[in-house]
């Protein structure tokens, strides 16, 4: 069963493994080696209320095995957000859940949409997010030098709330 549940400054630990692997199969635009004070900031962000950050986790089987991030931009009315799911949990429901959870929290702030940014090659993640209703509006071409000198483009989704 897939719990979510608010981040909490004890799941740190979790959170910098899960984001070293990540990193490694190429998911985000961190590569690796990721620096322990990114996720330190995260979390200390997200406990902040200064902060305009909110952090859910996911549990399957009451092990740590997601992360969201959604970045509070109620002022416009917008809510962007960035995942993520190791492989052992993908296709398992817990980005839906994930997801979900976002999504309720974003319309609980009054915000009238969400967006996100996706690396054409995630297929898995651009199937979850068409399933979550996001389009395609835009495409950002050579968006990322990675360290080997490859550019990614990226593509921004967005959905009405």
């Amino acid at each position: 069963m897939v719990v979510i549940r608010d981040l909490v400054a004890e799941d740190e630990p979790a959170l910098y493994e899960l984001f070293c692997s990540i990193a490694e199969e190429g998911w985000i635009s961190t590569e690796p080696p990721v620096a322990r004070s990114r996720t330190l900031r995260m979390v200390a962000d997200h406990l902040d209320p200064a902060v305009q950050i909110h952090c859910f986790t996911a549990e399957l089987d009451g092990r740590f095995v997601g992360y969201l991030g959604l970045f509070d931009e109620r002022r416009k009315g917008v809510a962007a957000m960035g995942m993520m799911l190791p492989e052992h949990a993908r296709s398992r429901g817990v980005g839906s859940a994930l997801m979900d959870e976002a999504i309720d929290r974003a319309r609980a702030w009054g915000c009238h949409r969400m967006t996100l940014g996706v690396w054409p090659h995630n297929e898995r993640a651009l199937g979850l997010y068409r399933k979550m209703g996001f389009v395609e509006e835009g495409r950002r071409p050579a968006h990322a030098r990675r360290a080997n000198g490859e550019l990614w483009d990226l593509i921004e989704m967005g959905r009405a709330l």
